[in-house]
């Protein structure tokens, strides 16, 4: 399960949609977290900044020299909370604490993020029957951190 924007602090109203050049040698996955690296999408793993969510899959460029693709992406907007299954166990005692994003772009993991990105676990189920856990956070705001 990817990340489900759940709420927004501005209401009802939905993420702004941008239509975005994605680095050529990557395919993008709906629900994928990415960020901008010199101008194209990439994706924002580990404690990298998450600014958008990937609206629709978009295949990797094969061909040598071929053009970048467009990427349909939703803009993460601050405050916003999502619900994702988590790539690991995230304990009840894991609320509050910025945790990474997995290598694949599409769950929170249960290591702590040591960086200024990544994903803040606000509630989680604290599953300790089953390897995933069904969670519920946000994203740091990407325009304040450094």
């Amino acid at each position: 399960m990817a990340f489900d924007l759940v709420k927004t602090r501005t209401g009802a109203s939905a993420p702004m949609r941008h239509d975005l050049k994605g680095t050529s040698a990557e395919s993008f996955a709906v629900g994928e977290v990415v960020y901008l690296s010199n101008g194209y999408l990439t994706m924002a793993y580990t404690c990298l900044p998450a600014q958008f969510i990937v609206a629709a899959a978009v295949a990797a460029s094969t061909v040598a020299g071929s053009t970048t693709p467009i990427v349909p992406v939703y803009e993460i907007p601050n405050g916003a909370e999502y619900r994702v299954i988590s790539d690991a166990t995230v304990s009840a005692t894991s609320r509050g604490t910025l945790v990474t994003i997995s290598t694949y772009g599409l769950q929170p993991t249960a290591t702590a993020s040591t960086g200024y990105g990544g994903f803040m676990i606000l509630e989680t189920d604290g599953s300790t029957t089953s390897t995933y856990s069904k969670v519920r956070g946000t994203f740091p705001d990407y325009r304040t951190t450094s």
